[in-house]
Protein backbone atom coordinates (compact mmCIF):
# COMPACT_ATOMS: atom_id res chain seq x y z
CA UNK A 1 0.00 0.00 0.00
CA UNK A 2 1.35 3.30 -0.75
CA UNK A 3 2.32 5.97 1.65
CA UNK A 4 -0.07 8.56 0.82
CA UNK A 5 -2.65 5.97 0.86
CA UNK A 6 -1.97 4.53 4.20
CA UNK A 7 -1.78 8.27 5.55
CA UNK A 8 -5.17 8.88 4.12
CA UNK A 9 -6.44 5.92 5.63
CA UNK A 10 -5.48 6.72 8.89
CA UNK A 11 -6.62 10.07 8.88
CA UNK A 12 -10.26 8.65 8.15
CA UNK A 13 -9.92 5.94 10.92
CA UNK A 14 -8.46 8.50 13.23
CA UNK A 15 -11.69 10.61 12.81
CA UNK A 16 -14.02 7.56 12.59
CA UNK A 17 -12.85 6.64 15.74
CA UNK A 18 -12.67 10.32 17.44
CA UNK A 19 -16.67 10.59 16.43
CA UNK A 20 -17.54 7.11 17.15
CA UNK A 21 -15.77 7.86 21.26
CA UNK A 22 -17.64 11.25 21.40
CA UNK A 23 -20.64 9.84 20.71
CA UNK A 24 -20.58 6.88 22.58
CA UNK A 25 -18.77 7.68 26.29
CA UNK A 26 -17.66 11.71 25.53
CA UNK A 27 -18.52 12.88 28.90
CA UNK A 28 -17.56 9.98 30.73
CA UNK A 29 -14.58 10.89 33.21
CA UNK A 30 -12.25 7.44 31.75
CA UNK A 31 -12.27 9.09 28.30
CA UNK A 32 -11.39 12.91 29.75
CA UNK A 33 -8.34 10.66 31.27
CA UNK A 34 -7.76 9.19 28.13
CA UNK A 35 -7.32 12.16 25.84
CA UNK A 36 -6.22 14.34 29.08
CA UNK A 37 -3.34 11.21 28.97
CA UNK A 38 -2.78 9.49 25.82
CA UNK A 39 -4.56 11.13 22.22
CA UNK A 40 -3.81 14.96 23.33
CA UNK A 41 -0.14 14.50 24.01
CA UNK A 42 0.41 12.50 21.12
CA UNK A 43 -1.39 14.38 18.58
CA UNK A 44 0.86 17.27 20.30
CA UNK A 45 3.86 15.30 19.70
CA UNK A 46 2.58 14.51 16.09
CA UNK A 47 2.16 17.93 15.19
CA UNK A 48 5.35 19.22 16.77
CA UNK A 49 6.89 16.41 14.98
CA UNK A 50 5.42 17.80 11.49
CA UNK A 51 6.21 21.45 12.56
CA UNK A 52 9.62 20.69 13.46
CA UNK A 53 10.86 19.18 10.12
CA UNK A 54 9.58 22.14 7.50
CA UNK A 55 12.51 24.49 8.26
CA UNK A 56 15.07 21.71 7.34
CA UNK A 57 12.91 20.49 4.40
CA UNK A 58 12.71 24.20 3.19
CA UNK A 59 16.03 24.99 3.68
CA UNK A 60 17.68 21.30 2.10
CA UNK A 61 15.05 21.71 -0.85
CA UNK A 62 15.96 25.19 -1.83
CA UNK A 63 19.62 25.13 -1.35
CA UNK A 64 20.30 21.67 -2.82
CA UNK A 65 17.87 22.92 -5.90
CA UNK A 66 20.65 25.91 -6.54
CA UNK A 67 23.57 23.59 -6.28
CA UNK A 68 21.61 21.52 -9.14
CA UNK A 69 21.09 23.97 -11.51
CA UNK A 70 25.18 24.27 -11.60
CA UNK A 71 25.34 28.04 -12.06
CA UNK A 72 24.32 31.33 -10.12
CA UNK A 73 23.47 32.78 -13.80
CA UNK A 74 20.32 30.39 -14.09
CA UNK A 75 19.02 31.88 -10.43
CA UNK A 76 17.30 34.61 -11.92
CA UNK A 77 14.61 33.32 -13.56
CA UNK A 78 14.20 30.30 -10.63
CA UNK A 79 14.58 33.16 -7.49
CA UNK A 80 11.96 35.20 -9.37
CA UNK A 81 9.36 32.16 -10.05
CA UNK A 82 9.93 31.29 -6.08
CA UNK A 83 9.32 34.44 -4.82
CA UNK A 84 5.89 34.10 -7.09
CA UNK A 85 4.93 31.39 -5.65
CA UNK A 86 5.55 32.00 -2.15
CA UNK A 87 3.74 35.17 -2.44
CA UNK A 88 0.62 33.61 -4.20
CA UNK A 89 0.27 30.65 -2.39
CA UNK A 90 0.25 32.87 0.70
CA UNK A 91 -2.17 35.39 -0.53
CA UNK A 92 -4.05 32.38 -1.46
CA UNK A 93 -4.02 31.10 1.95
CA UNK A 94 -5.05 34.22 3.11
CA UNK A 95 -8.36 34.15 1.12
CA UNK A 96 -9.21 30.87 1.35
CA UNK A 97 -9.07 31.64 5.35
CA UNK A 98 -11.33 34.54 5.17
CA UNK A 99 -13.98 32.78 3.12
CA UNK A 100 -13.56 29.84 5.39
CA UNK A 101 -13.92 32.49 8.48
CA UNK A 102 -17.13 34.50 6.66
CA UNK A 103 -18.93 31.26 5.29
CA UNK A 104 -18.76 28.62 8.03
CA UNK A 105 -18.15 31.19 11.14
CA UNK A 106 -16.69 28.18 13.19
CA UNK A 107 -17.15 28.77 16.69
CA UNK A 108 -20.46 30.29 16.22
CA UNK A 109 -22.46 27.35 18.05
CA UNK A 110 -20.03 27.24 21.16
CA UNK A 111 -21.02 27.94 24.36
CA UNK A 112 -20.00 31.69 25.64
CA UNK A 113 -17.83 30.00 28.55
CA UNK A 114 -15.75 28.37 25.99
CA UNK A 115 -15.88 30.70 23.19
CA UNK A 116 -14.33 33.00 26.03
CA UNK A 117 -11.62 30.66 27.08
CA UNK A 118 -10.20 29.99 24.15
CA UNK A 119 -10.22 34.01 23.28
CA UNK A 120 -7.72 34.08 26.87
CA UNK A 121 -5.73 30.87 25.80
CA UNK A 122 -4.89 32.55 21.92
CA UNK A 123 -4.81 36.26 22.91
CA UNK A 124 -1.13 36.21 22.41
CA UNK A 125 -1.15 34.66 18.75
CA UNK A 126 -4.19 36.91 17.45
CA UNK A 127 -2.28 39.97 18.52
CA UNK A 128 0.44 39.06 16.86
CA UNK A 129 -0.82 37.88 13.83
CA UNK A 130 -2.77 41.38 13.38
CA UNK A 131 0.57 43.32 14.21
CA UNK A 132 2.23 41.11 11.55
CA UNK A 133 -1.13 41.42 9.15
CA UNK A 134 -0.91 45.58 9.72
CA UNK A 135 2.69 45.67 8.25
CA UNK A 136 3.08 43.07 5.62
CA UNK A 137 2.58 44.76 2.48
CA UNK A 138 4.81 47.31 3.52
CA UNK A 139 8.65 47.96 2.99
CA UNK A 140 9.60 46.15 5.84
CA UNK A 141 8.51 43.05 4.11
CA UNK A 142 11.65 43.45 1.85
CA UNK A 143 14.09 44.45 4.34
CA UNK A 144 12.92 41.11 6.51
CA UNK A 145 14.00 39.28 3.55
CA UNK A 146 17.30 38.75 4.48
CA UNK A 147 17.63 38.05 8.25
CA UNK A 148 20.19 39.22 10.74
CA UNK A 149 19.69 35.67 12.35
CA UNK A 150 19.03 32.68 10.18
CA UNK A 151 18.38 30.54 13.56
CA UNK A 152 16.12 33.25 14.94
CA UNK A 153 14.19 33.75 11.80
CA UNK A 154 13.62 30.20 11.49
CA UNK A 155 12.26 29.61 14.83
CA UNK A 156 10.22 32.95 14.68
CA UNK A 157 8.61 30.88 11.50
CA UNK A 158 9.84 33.88 8.99
CA UNK A 159 9.40 31.18 5.96
CA UNK A 160 10.46 34.26 3.13
CA UNK A 161 13.96 34.79 5.14
CA UNK A 162 14.34 31.42 5.38
CA UNK A 163 13.72 30.75 1.84
CA UNK A 164 16.10 33.73 1.10
CA UNK A 165 19.54 32.14 3.54
CA UNK A 166 18.63 28.68 2.05
CA UNK A 167 19.10 30.32 -1.83
CA UNK A 168 22.17 32.32 -0.24
CA UNK A 169 23.14 28.95 1.03
CA UNK A 170 23.05 27.28 -1.92
CA UNK A 171 24.73 30.25 -3.96
CA UNK A 172 27.91 29.82 -1.91
CA UNK A 173 27.59 26.26 -2.27
CA UNK A 174 27.26 26.56 -6.13
CA UNK A 175 30.16 28.93 -6.37
CA UNK A 176 32.85 26.42 -4.00
CA UNK A 177 31.42 23.63 -6.22
CA UNK A 178 31.59 24.95 -10.07
CA UNK A 179 35.33 26.41 -8.89
CA UNK A 180 36.45 22.39 -7.84
CA UNK A 181 34.92 21.34 -10.64
CA UNK A 182 36.30 23.73 -13.42
CA UNK A 183 39.65 23.15 -11.58
CA UNK A 184 39.35 19.00 -12.09
CA UNK A 185 37.78 19.48 -16.11
CA UNK A 186 40.84 21.37 -16.38
CA UNK A 187 43.48 19.25 -15.13
CA UNK A 188 41.63 16.04 -16.61
CA UNK A 189 41.82 18.08 -20.11
CA UNK A 190 45.18 18.94 -19.80
CA UNK A 191 46.27 15.05 -18.88
CA UNK A 192 43.49 14.13 -22.18
CA UNK A 193 45.67 16.13 -24.15
CA UNK A 194 48.60 15.01 -23.20
CA UNK A 195 47.94 11.35 -23.29
CA UNK A 196 46.52 12.51 -27.19
CA UNK A 197 50.10 13.24 -28.28
CA UNK A 198 51.41 10.34 -26.93
CA UNK A 199 49.08 7.41 -29.34
CA UNK A 200 48.51 7.50 -32.97
CA UNK A 201 44.52 7.25 -32.46
CA UNK A 202 43.08 10.03 -34.05
CA UNK A 203 40.49 12.03 -31.58
CA UNK A 204 38.66 15.24 -30.88
CA UNK A 205 38.29 17.25 -27.90
CA UNK A 206 35.30 19.12 -27.18
CA UNK A 207 34.71 21.82 -24.36
CA UNK A 208 31.79 23.00 -23.81
CA UNK A 209 29.68 24.69 -21.09
CA UNK A 210 26.43 23.94 -19.51
CA UNK A 211 24.47 21.14 -17.77
CA UNK A 212 26.59 18.17 -17.84
CA UNK A 213 24.18 15.52 -18.84
CA UNK A 214 22.72 17.85 -21.64
CA UNK A 215 26.10 18.07 -22.87
CA UNK A 216 27.25 15.00 -22.95
CA UNK A 217 24.31 13.55 -24.46
CA UNK A 218 23.73 15.98 -27.11
CA UNK A 219 27.42 15.55 -28.19
CA UNK A 220 26.58 11.89 -28.64
CA UNK A 221 24.07 12.73 -30.53
CA UNK A 222 25.91 15.13 -32.62
CA UNK A 223 29.18 12.08 -33.28
CA UNK A 224 26.65 9.37 -33.67
CA UNK A 225 28.62 7.88 -30.41
CA UNK A 226 28.24 4.22 -30.31
CA UNK A 227 29.27 4.86 -26.55
CA UNK A 228 30.24 6.89 -23.79
CA UNK A 229 32.92 6.15 -21.16
CA UNK A 230 32.80 8.37 -18.35
CA UNK A 231 34.87 8.12 -15.10
CA UNK A 232 32.99 8.29 -11.87
CA UNK A 233 33.94 9.68 -8.34
CA UNK A 234 31.82 7.51 -6.41
CA UNK A 235 30.68 9.79 -4.20
CA UNK A 236 28.47 8.73 -1.13
CA UNK A 237 26.44 9.75 1.90
CA UNK A 238 26.58 13.70 2.79
CA UNK A 239 28.55 14.51 -0.82
CA UNK A 240 26.39 12.31 -2.80
CA UNK A 241 23.61 13.99 -1.82
CA UNK A 242 24.91 17.86 -2.00
CA UNK A 243 26.68 17.62 -5.27
CA UNK A 244 24.16 14.65 -7.00
CA UNK A 245 26.25 11.82 -9.64
CA UNK A 246 26.49 13.32 -13.00
CA UNK A 247 27.33 9.81 -14.34
CA UNK A 248 23.99 8.56 -12.87
CA UNK A 249 22.16 11.36 -14.55
CA UNK A 250 24.16 10.34 -17.83
CA UNK A 251 23.41 6.49 -17.64
CA UNK A 252 19.33 7.29 -17.08
CA UNK A 253 19.05 9.76 -19.92
CA UNK A 254 21.75 9.06 -22.40
CA UNK A 255 21.14 7.81 -25.96
CA UNK A 256 23.63 4.86 -26.33
CA UNK A 257 25.52 2.58 -24.04
CA UNK A 258 27.18 4.26 -21.35
CA UNK A 259 30.45 2.97 -19.43
CA UNK A 260 31.32 4.06 -16.36
CA UNK A 261 35.40 3.97 -14.42
CA UNK A 262 35.98 4.68 -10.99
CA UNK A 263 39.71 5.76 -10.84
CA UNK A 264 41.66 3.72 -7.89
CA UNK A 265 41.96 5.88 -4.98
CA UNK A 266 44.92 7.93 -4.25
CA UNK A 267 44.97 8.69 -7.98
CA UNK A 268 43.21 11.89 -9.74
CA UNK A 269 39.36 11.02 -10.79
CA UNK A 270 38.33 12.23 -14.24
CA UNK A 271 35.12 13.98 -14.10
CA UNK A 272 34.11 12.72 -17.22
CA UNK A 273 34.67 12.25 -20.86
CA UNK A 274 32.91 11.36 -23.57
Amino acid sequence: MALHTRILLGLVLGAAAGIAMNLAAGDAPATRQVVRLVTEPAGRIWLNALIMVVIPLIVSTVSLGVVGLGSVRQLGRIGVLTLASFLSLTALATVLGLVAVNVVRPGDGLPVETRTELMAAFKDQSTGAMGLAKGALGVNTFVSMVPRNPVKAAADGEMLAVIVFAIMLGVALTTSVVDSIVADNQRALSELAEAKRRVTTIGQVLLKTGDPRDVINQAALDLHADLIVMGTHGRRGVTRALLGSVAESVVRSAPCPVLTVRAPKGKHEGKHAA
